[in-house]
């Protein structure tokens, strides 16, 4: 299997530390904002190593 191959999947977990805090001081929604473009960072980074496609939410 490689990189190139249409089944090649990656897993990413991330541990962030103290993300509460942020929930709690600035409310889920922006708590929801952050994680998203933590997210959508992450698959570009990924993306320019060839590893997936930064894809737009529905």
């Amino acid at each position: 299997m490689t990189r190139e191959d249409p089944h090649y999947v990656v897993f990413v977990q991330l541990d962030i530390d103290d993300f509460k805090y942020i929930n709690d001081l600035f409310s889920h929604q922006i708590g929801d904002e952050a994680l998203r473009h933590l997210v959508y960072h992450h698959a570009r980074v990924l993306s320019a190593h060839g590893y997936s496609r930064p894809q737009r939410r529905r």
